[in-house]
């Protein structure tokens, strides 16, 4: 078993070194379990290249992250432009214009942080205002409608969120619960369903430490039945079956664990230190497989928020292949066969495209 060292000093600044304990029944003082179903891997057992090729010139935003639905692509705009959405027809080869304003306003969205498109509805979480909007994708689609717009409050704070379907949305990434997981009434935003706790965390580190340390994307399979938790700083994923509360974490292919300091001001805060390590970025998902966007350097390389690397699971979270890109990339969109990757270029402002076949 692995030794985990506590060094403090002066201005009560704790370094740790936490490593991952996937073990049943043991004593595990000083170790944070995360899930105590884990299985590790060191090779993908296919690897394909594959290279970028100019699709279109974006002259309208920086688009964030891309949705797929028929002959419509949603493009979700990087939080520094006025509006949030737009979408380019594929039919039409043309942009439409820009829609849900940045603001406080009643249909307006002041911090989107992520997005997404489940059956009828593309929605936008304002992790500002702590509130879900939805959009009726049609309306967002044909200029012509008025754009069917609902606002929902939500009563407790997440790191990120997915819609589950027109009632509940699925959170993560809150500190004030020992789960992973909260599922949210949207009639009223509160917790109707919790899963994913912690196995063990030592009582010397605090819990939004914790919680911090161990930020992860989401993302939830189309047929609505499993979500994946890509972790941030550990090239662990959990595969949650949402309706039994049941996972699996995977690791591999480089096996490094969360390392980071504990910082006490005027709270404790979980600190990046000269060994931490970005791990995935990006990602999306079909109904087959996870594809998710992959960095593995160091925190201080000025490039650790791109990755030249796509990993694609399936759903049992068996590693099916590594995609090896022509170029860094920080953002990454599948289509919905997932025959085809998006992504966009900051130097030339053109969106991106590679055909996996």
């Amino acid at each position: 078993m692995k030794v985990f060292r506590l060094m403090t000093n002066n201005v009560v600044k704790t370094t740790l070194m936490l490593f991952f304990l996937f073990l049943i029944g043991c004593n595990n003082k000083g170790h944070i379990i995360l899930n105590d179903n884990l299985v590790q891997f060191s090779k993908f057992p296919k690897t394909q290249n594959i290279s970028f090729k100019e699709f279109i010139n974006d002259t309208i935003g920086v688009p964030a992250e891309f949705n797929f639905s028929d002959s419509t692509m949603f493009v979700f705009n990087n939080y520094r432009n006025k509006y949030y959405f737009y979408n380019y027809s594929f039919k039409n080869n043309l942009f439409s214009k820009e829609y849900i304003k940045r603001g406080k306003g009643p249909d307006e969205v002041l911090l989107g942080f992520c997005s997404g498109l489940k059956d009828n509805y593309l929605w936008v979480y304002d992790s500002q205002s702590n509130k879900i909007l939805t959009i009726n994708k049609n309306t967002a689609i044909d200029s012509s409608k008025v754009f069917l717009i609902k606002s929902y409050n939500l009563k407790k704070k997440f790191y990120k969120t997915v819609l589950l379907d027109s009632n509940y949305v699925l959170g993560i990434g809150n500190i004030d619960s020992k789960y992973k997981v909260q599922k949210v009434a949207l009639k009223n935003g509160e917790i109707v369903k919790e899963f994913g706790e912690f196995q063990y965390i030592p009582k010397e580190i605090p819990f939004d430490v914790c919680k911090n340390a161990y930020q992860s994307n989401i993302y939830i399979r189309p047929s609505a039945d499993k979500i994946v938790l890509p972790y941030r700083f550990s090239d662990v994923i959990e595969i949650y079956d949402i309706d039994k509360g049941t996972s699996i974490a995977i690791q591999g292919i480089d096996k490094f664990d969360v390392n980071f300091n504990i910082n006490k001001s005027d709270s404790f805060n979980m600190e990046r230190n000269e060994k931490t390590r970005l791990a995935f970025l990006r990602g999306g998902v079909t109904n087959d497989f996870i594809f998710l966007l992959y960095s593995g350097r160091l925190s201080s390389d000025e490039n650790c928020n791109t990755g030249r690397y796509v990993f694609v699971y399936d759903w049992d979270g068996n590693p099916i292949k590594k995609i090896v890109l022509d170029r860094e990339i920080n953002t990454l969109g599948v289509s919905k066969d997932g025959k085809t990757l998006y992504s966009y270029d900051h130097e030339t402002g053109y969106i991106l495209k590679a055909n996996l076949n």
